[in-house]
């Protein structure tokens, strides 16, 4: 089961920097699938996709709704970079 988790971290760890590439070349669709794939299970996947709904990111609408959803759902994995945009989303 432990070896299982580390895989599928390692898999979304992968999806990420895909993603994160993709979006450098100008291929937002399959970075948004790749960011996607990745903040199934990555914190720092999800609070990209906070940053995306936040600030028009993989050309995502703007989501004050979906960015605070995004960033609670990392910061509750650890991200404490995103703990803090999801409180100053709150705030405003």
């Amino acid at each position: 089961c432990w070896a299982f988790k580390e895989l599928v971290a390692v898999i979304c760890e992968n999806f990420l920097n895909l993603a994160l590439k993709f979006r450098r070349e100008g291929h937002i669709d399959l970075a948004r699938e790749y960011i996607f794939k990745s903040a199934a299970v990555n914190a720092k996947a999800m609070f990209y996709l906070g940053d995306a709904y936040a600030n028009v990111g993989f050309c995502l609408n703007i989501s004050n709704k979906k960015a605070t959803q995004w960033y609670r759902r990392s910061g509750e994995r650890g991200n404490g970079a995103a703990m803090a945009h999801y409180s100053n989303v709150l705030l405003h």
